[in-house]
């Protein structure tokens, strides 16, 4: 049930939004933004990791119930995942314009740039959130999880009502607020 919850969460749902409410240009650059993160995703150390991950600290958790052990754990998960988008968003922030114009061959710059720079904010929300769900599995409290997956899911709502006045940012920054 937790899963159904949070289909509507995330990338697919906001292409869906963005197709139907953006113009052309907006929805390309969004969606160049927005394959960029995905790769930064993907590839991060901890998130390859995570199959590895996540059976580790649960049958620890289970063997020692010790939850500080499982917390440092996960701890450690988010740091490395931190470290590794840190300097990419800090790229993206001071001179993401030129990188992206570079990547794109002078199709995206500037607005796909703040997009990149609210989506790898927004990754690093993930990786809490993240880590927060393994421990949630780790103690079997199943029913924060499916609270909070609704959540998130309701906070792609407002988009519907935002997204012609403010234009595609409003996307990672609505995904954003449904994290916090």
């Amino acid at each position: 049930l937790q899963h159904l919850v949070i289909l509507p969460y995330g990338g697919h749902t906001n292409r869906l939004l963005g197709g139907h409410f953006l113009s052309a240009f907006s929805m390309a650059s969004y969606g160049f933004a927005q394959s960029l993160y995905e790769y930064c995703k993907r590839y991060l150390p901890a998130q390859l990791l995570l199959g590895v991950i996540r059976p580790i600290i649960i049958s620890n958790f289970s063997k020692t119930r010790d939850f500080c052990s499982a917390v440092k754990m996960t701890e450690l998960f988010f740091k490395i995942n931190v470290l590794m988008v840190s300097p990419i968003l800090i790229l993206s922030l001071v001179c993401g314009d030129e990188v992206l114009s570079i990547i794109s061959k002078g199709k995206y710059g500037v607005s796909s740039a703040i997009i990149f720079s609210l989506l790898l904010s927004l990754l690093i929300l993930e990786t809490f959130r993240m880590q927060l769900e393994i421990l949630v599995q780790a103690v079997e409290k199943y029913e924060k999880l499916l609270f909070c997956n609704l959540l998130l899911s309701v906070s792609i709502i407002p988009a519907v009502f935002f997204l012609n006045y403010v234009g595609a940012w409003c996307l990672p920054v609505l995904n954003m607020l449904g994290l916090v």
